[in-house]
C-alpha cells in the first residue's frame, strides 16, 4: 500500500526560506493559521527531512519506483530525486537518495529469493527434483493402493477412495505439494533441504532422520555422498533401480 506521513507540515507560512538550520535572530514575522507570530528557531535538518518526506509528491514518486521490485535501483532513485522539494540542501537530497537506493535494492533481494516459493533451493532445482521423483515412481495404477499418484501414501483422514487413479495434473500438484512439505522439515539443513526432502519423499522422514546421511550433516560434514547412495535397499538387500535413483538425484542435486 502507498506509504503515509504521521507528520503534517505548518498549513501556511509565509517568511524567508529556510537557512541551513541556523536561526533567524531578526526577522519577518511568520503569519501561521492566520496570526502573526515573532520567528522561532529554524527547523533543524532533521525536523526538514522529515517533514520532505512527508510530502505527497515525494511519497507518490518513491512508491511508483519501489513497486518496480527493486530493479534499476540507481536510476530510479535518480529519477525519483527530482521530486524533491526545492529547499532541500544537496547534502540533504544526496542522503535521502542514498536511503532509497538502499531500501529498494533490499526490495528487489526479497523479491528475487521470493521468486522460486523458497529460499534454500531454487526453482529449477525444484523441477529437477520433480521430475526425477515422476521417472522413477511414474504414474500409479489403482491396484497400487494406498500409493496413488506419484507414489503419495494415503494417509488417515485424507478424501481419496481404494480404486481411485488421479489425473496426470492431480498427481503432479500433489507431487509438488509432497516435496515442498518434506523440503521444509529440513529447511535448517540450507542447500540441502531440496536432497534431503527428495530422500524424505521415497523412504520417509522417519527413516531419514535416524540416516548417517542426516548424522553427518548434524555434525556439519557434508561428506554425504556415500551414505546417500547407500539408502538404496528394499528388503534388506540392494536394489538396482533404487540405486541408480540416488545416484541421480545426489548429482542432480547435491550443491557444493
Amino acid at each position: 500500500g502507498a506509504i503515509t506521513g504521521s507528520h503534517s507540515p505548518i498549513s501556511s507560512v509565509a517568511s524567508v526560506p529556510w537557512s541551513n538550520g541556523v536561526s533567524n535572530a531578526a526577522g519577518p514575522l511568520h503569519i501561521r493559521d492566520g496570526q502573526a507570530k515573532p520567528p522561532g528557531p529554524a527547523p533543524s535538518a532533521l525536523r526538514r527531512l522529515t517533514n520532505s518526506f512527508s510530502t505527497p509528491n515525494l511519497l507518490n514518486t518513491f512508491h511508483s519506483h519501489e513497486c518496480e521490485g527493486g530493479n534499476d535501483s540507481k536510476q530510479n532513485a535518480a529519477t525519483a530525486m527530482t521530486s524533491l522539494p526545492t529547499g532541500m540542501t544537496f547534502v540533504m537530497r544526496k542522503f535521502v537518495i542514498s536511503m532509497m537506493i538502499a531500501l529498494m535494492s533490499v526490495i528487489g533481494a526479497y523479491a528475487n529469493s521470493s521468486a522460486s516459493g523458497h529460499s534454500t533451493y531454487s526453482e529449477h532445482d525444484f523441477e529437477q527434483a520433480v521430475e526425477l521423483i515422476k521417472k522413477y515412481e511414474t504414474l500409479h495404477a489403482p491396484h497400487h493402493w494406498p500409493l496413488i499418484g506419484y507414489g503419495h501414501k494415503v494417509q488417515p483422514g485424507e478424501k481419496y477412495t481404494k480404486g481411485q487413479k488421479l489425473t496426470e495434473k492431480q498427481a503432479d500438484a500433489l507431487l509438488r505439494k509432497d516435496l515442498k512439505k518434506f523440503a521444509d522439515l529440513y529447511k535448517s539443513y540450507g542447500k540441502d533441504s531440496l536432497l534431503l526432502g527428495v530422500l524424505a519423499y521415497n523412504v520417509g522422514p522417519g527413516r531419514v532422520n535416524k540416516s548417517s546421511v542426516l548424522q553427518l550433516l548434524k555434525d556439519g560434514n557434508r561428506n554425504i555422498r556415500e551414505a546417500f547412495e547407500a539408502m538404496c535397499k528394499y528388503k534388506g538387500k540392494i536394489h538396482k533401480q533404487i540405486r541408480a535413483r540416488r545416484i541421480e538425484e545426489f548429482q542432480a542435486l547435491f550443491k557444493h
